[in-house]
């Protein structure tokens, strides 16, 4: 009989772990910015690219590939909610290549300034990155798609 209740609290908890899971999983999809996107993301990495005169898609050694490169930057381009993946892969192609990191963050709609906000405060306040010995800071820009 004991082993039939631990039998039972078993698929019972996996049944709630299941039903949680899925939940959080439903309540995800409903309110992620991926399902609002007005265009892809190498759309944009094309527009600034060609504003500010960039290289798109220069690969390292590592194989990790930069966004936008120029002589002197290397940058990552993101929607603003995924602010925190920029602030890392900026970091990262920095110590690779020596260049100042920039981040350009894309901004869909108003909802996108909390995480604009979010990662200029990081930049400007937490995060330094050593190049040579300089510790300098990660410069955040915005392409705001949201009145278009």
């Amino acid at each position: 009989m004991l082993k039939y209740k631990n039998l039972i609290y078993s698929i019972a908890i996996l049944i709630s772990v299941v039903i949680l899971s899925f939940n959080l999983i439903i309540c995800d999809a409903a309110s992620s910015k991926k399902a609002i996107a007005h265009h892809k993301e190498d759309y944009y990495q094309d527009i600034i690219a060609k504003k500010i005169g960039g290289e798109r898609e220069v690969l390292l050694d590592d194989k990790t590939r930069i966004d936008i490169a120029t002589p002197t930057t290397v940058i990552e381009v993101e929607f603003a909610y995924k602010f925190y993946e920029s602030i890392g892969q900026s970091s990262w192609y920095s110590y690779k290549t020596g260049k100042l990191p920039e981040i350009w963050l894309i901004k869909e709609s108003d909802k996108d300034d909390k995480f604009i906000l979010r990662c200029k405060t990081v930049c400007e306040n937490a995060v330094r990155i050593k190049l040579g010995e300089k510790l300098v800071k990660i410069k955040v820009n915005v392409y705001d798609n949201s009145k278009r």
